[in-house]
């Protein structure tokens, strides 16, 4: 093995993880807000007709506290590692402010159609977003995955509600 020099693993530097904690804490403060917003009315999900029967609220609850701190690490990744422009960065903002429409929308101005549409540009946003990061990083494109796919079964359920009610 002359002439190559052995690859360390490279291990990821502080302003990436410090760019990942401070991504957690803004997803993990989304979270909150959101869930304090929402307490009473969330309860409202369980008195809605759906052909399946519905999870528990935790499993919400869960669900959405990942989505929006996985949503916050990538962005936070994204921007130290300036791997893309602006438009990723905004992308992945109204990523994390899209959703808080939601709960508005369903219980407050109670529009379950309005709702599902908001439901339908999240999965669309979130798919755009990783096909931008597919491009762009890969890392944060894989942890990214689980945005999607969490988005798509809310939009299901969601439409579900539409149908049924």
């Amino acid at each position: 093995m002359k002439g190559k020099a052995k690859q360390k693993k490279s291990l990821p530097d502080l302003k990436t993880i410090g760019a990942a904690l401070c991504g957690a804490a803004a997803g993990l403060l989304i979270t909150t807000a959101g869930q304090l917003l929402t307490k009473k009315a969330a309860r409202l999900v369980h008195t809605l007709k759906s052909p399946l029967p519905l999870p528990p609220l935790f499993f919400f609850l869960i669900g959405w506290a990942l989505f929006f701190t996985v949503t916050g690490i990538v962005l936070g990744c994204v921007i130290i590692k300036k791997t893309s422009g602006k438009r990723l960065i905004g992308l992945l903002v109204l990523q994390l402010v899209l959703p808080l429409l939601w709960p508005f929308l369903t219980f407050y101005v109670g529009s379950l159609e309005l709702a599902l549409l908001t439901a339908v540009l999240l999965l669309a946003l979130t798919c755009t977003n990783g096909v931008f990061l597919f491009l762009r990083d890969k890392t944060a494109f894989y942890l990214h995955m689980l945005c999607p796919l969490w988005v798509l079964a809310a939009t299901l359920l969601n439409a579900f509600f539409v149908w049924y009610n």
